[in-house]
């Protein structure tokens, strides 16, 4: 069983599967496309942000409470895995 057919009409997945995935910025655009793009079923990422997560990002962010202090990229992989 294919667990992400639903998206064979927007993008060919094994063929993207060859290819890393750079993500510069994980806060508010990057974080949310990091979680789309792996839910899709692309794996391969090399993610930058020397920002720490604030308190203040954690409405327009994909991070919560726990992650305040920690990496932005760090805690973006670890979301993906």
């Amino acid at each position: 069983m294919n667990d992400f057919n639903r998206q064979d009409g927007i993008i060919n997945i094994k063929e993207f599967q060859k290819n890393n995935i750079a993500i510069i910025g994980c806060g508010a655009i990057g974080s949310f496309m990091a979680i789309s793009l792996a839910k899709m079923g692309l794996t391969n990422f090399w993610l930058w942000d020397f920002d720490d997560i604030e308190e203040h990002n954690l409405p327009n962010q994909f991070f919560k409470e726990a992650d305040v202090g920690s990496n932005k990229a760090f805690v973006t992989a670890r979301n993906i895995i």
